[in-house]
């Protein structure tokens, strides 16, 4: 399980209505992130909090490539269902 730093309680991970820098897709209190100035120009982007629960598309796939394993063990294994992870405009 990871740790999170977080101070989201589950309640907050339902949809609402947000303004300013936080994401409005998932309700969660949480700023976008904006990488400028990294080595690898490709990655300078900004990343938008996503809901911990729904499971990132290229994760799913990597898990199929890896060997065909289900998608949803593997992902609550390794998140705590609070912390959000983040995706690229």
């Amino acid at each position: 399980m990871v740790a999170s730093s977080w101070n989201i309680s589950p309640s907050q991970l339902s949809p609402t209505n947000t303004r300013g820098s936080s994401s409005s897709r998932v309700g969660l209190n949480v700023p976008t992130v904006e990488l400028s100035q990294a080595s690898s120009r490709g990655i300078n982007s900004i990343y938008n909090p996503q809901d911990p629960n729904n499971i990132p598309t290229g994760f799913a796939r990597m898990c199929n490539k890896a060997g065909g394993f289900a998608p949803r063990p593997v992902w609550d294994d390794i998140t705590n269902g609070v912390t959000p992870w983040f995706e690229s405009k």
